[in-house]
């Protein structure tokens, strides 16, 4: 079982985050905020996709398929980020109405943190909070580096520079 602090802006027990099977449907206006573009997700609809604060999610856009990320800003409010190369798959710009069918998209999670790293992380204050807050490609992009050392001492040096690099 999960131990330290809770996740920021995630479900504190990953294991007890209930994933509804079915599609979930709504339409949302494509917005913008500096170079993020983004359709805003009703909190229901959110919550049904997955953890809070990052839910990859896959389905339909206007008919055609994506993957994309549904996230919480600073202000509590749900949205979906849509990406240069999907925006023009979809032929949408700022104002255009998207009609979404998502459903939660398992393939994008992070792999489970191992013992070590875990005790690592839990003997400084605040470095399973900084964890917490990478995103889950980041987090595995860490963790594989970390798994591909050669031996104890290794290993024991990329989860120190590990730890040093989420303290950056």
């Amino acid at each position: 079982m999960r131990q330290g602090p809770p996740r920021v802006g995630r479900n504190p027990d990953p294991t007890s985050v209930t994933v509804v099977a079915s599609t979930q449907h709504f339409t949302g206006k494509l917005r913008t905020s500096g170079r993020l573009h983004f359709v805003p997700v009703p909190p229901d609809e959110a919550m049904s996709l997955g953890t809070p604060g990052h839910a990859p999610v896959a389905g339909t856009a206007n008919g055609k398929g994506i993957h994309a990320v549904v996230t919480m800003n600073t202000a509590g409010e749900f949205r979906i980020l849509l990406n240069a190369p999907t925006r023009q798959k979809l032929a949408v710009e700022a104002g255009d109405r998207i009609e979404f069918a998502l459903t939660p998209d398992p393939t994008d999670a992070a792999p489970p943190v191992p013992d070590d790293l875990v005790a690592a992380l839990d003997a400084i204050d605040g470095s399973r909070l900084r964890w917490d807050t990478l995103g889950p490609a980041h987090q595995r992009e860490l963790l594989i580096w970390i798994a591909e050392s050669r031996g104890s001492s290794g290993r024991s040096r990329r989860i120190a520079r590990t730890l040093a690099r989420i303290w950056e």
